[in-house]
């Protein structure tokens, strides 16, 4: 059955795998570009829906995915529902944040649906962005180690919170949410508002509540289909994560050689700098997946001389660009968290101009140990 809704939902992150467009993708109609930050993976273990789910804190700190401000998730007086199914372990923050736009700052507050440590699902929104003052506390205690539907809702003044298709707690309120800068996160927060556990299946709607009274939870995984991504969309989606002139950090300098300047010049037709090591090895600290590890160096020098340069890794079939980082003094650089069933290309570029920049590509990271691997 197809969802009457379909044209209102903001944000739905299925985790379900496909090697063109990764596995943490946003399959809305608008493709948000979420970025994973610390003690995330995807993972095979547990899965309400399909085969794969998205693991937070499995190595006893906090991991999460993270969207940069974005306007449309600051609800004002709109109707909502921002629904997850998750998988509590036992462990985590004080607040364990499963969805929000919540940082408690006295600018941060918007809205957050969260699992105490007591294991009670509440919701804390704020108009002010300061304090919160539109508060919902169920009381209901989820059991860990199970599967749980939670959903938090607006429908006009009326504020709804359920468990597992029951309403728990209600709030009233006419005023519009505090439009706060700060990210979407899921899975993780400020001060410490982490989640230990699986999360598989999370649908924001802006423009309906969807439930207003009890009801049964989604008996299938949420409805999506592969939106593809265009080059226009993708180009102002992925410029306001990563903006290109961040590489340089400085002021272009003219190219001049003197005396005192040592450039080393490889035969013509060669190419100028090179991936001279790429491999994929396990990430052992119980964070995400796998690590991609690269040395950039100058071809054409005795022993390939090493350089500090940044790198992008982007995904092989949609182009989408996955992470930056920069190379040390010796050359290395390495990317955590990546897709064992994903390909990549990795671009390196050389910010002295000098150089033209280089790919290597069809790079396939390997699955690593039970610490921080894919099982």
């Amino acid at each position: 059955m197809s969802d009457p809704l379909a044209d209102k939902v903001l944000l739905l992150l299925p985790f379900e795998h496909t090697p063109e467009r990764g596995s943490y993708l946003d399959r809305s109609a608008y493709g948000h570009p979420f970025v994973p930050v610390g003690d995330f993976r995807l993972s095979r273990e547990q899965s309400r829906f399909g085969t794969w789910s998205a693991r937070f804190g499995a190595g006893g700190s906090e991991g999460r995915l993270e969207l940069p401000h974005d306007a449309r998730f600051a609800f004002g007086t709109d109707d909502f529902c921002v629904e997850a199914w998750v998988y509590p372990q036992v462990g985590g923050g004080t607040y364990r944040t499963v969805v929000a736009k919540y940082v408690a700052t006295t600018t941060g507050r918007s809205w957050s649906l969260v699992i105490t440590d007591a294991g009670r699902v509440e919701a804390y929104c704020s108009s002010t962005g300061s304090s919160v003052d539109i508060g919902l506390n169920t009381g209901i205690v989820v059991t860990p180690e199970q599967w749980h539907h939670l959903a938090l809702t607006r429908e006009g003044a009326t504020f709804r919170l359920f468990v597992n298709g029951v309403l728990g707690a209600t709030a009233t309120s006419a005023a519009a949410l505090y439009n706060t800068t700060e990210p979407v996160t899921i899975g993780g927060g400020s001060l410490g508002r982490w989640l230990k556990g699986w999360i598989d299946g999370v649908r924001i709607t802006r423009g309906a509540a969807r439930y207003t009274a009890n009801f049964e939870p989604p008996a299938t995984e949420f409805e999506w289909a592969d939106v593809l991504l265009t080059p226009m969309r993708l180009q102002a989606d992925l410029l306001r994560l990563y903006p290109f002139a961040d590489f340089n950090r400085r002021d272009p300098q003219p190219l001049t050689r003197t005396t005192t300047q040592t450039r080393f010049n490889p035969a013509p037709g060669v190419a100028r700098r090179i991936f001279s090591r790429n491999v994929a090895m396990p990430y052992r600290e119980g964070r995400a997946g796998v690590r991609l590890v690269g040395t950039v160096a100058i071809k054409g020098v005795p022993n390939h001389q090493p350089v500090s340069r940044p790198v992008r890794l982007y995904a092989q079939g949609s182009g989408l660009l996955i992470a930056q980082t920069r190379s040390d003094a010796q050359g290395h650089y390495a990317f955590d968290g990546l897709d064992p069933d994903e390909r990549y290309f990795a671009v390196a570029f050389d910010t002295e101009r000098w150089y033209r920049a280089v790919v290597a590509d069809q790079l396939v990271p390997e699955q690593g140990s039970e610490q921080g691997a894919l099982p």
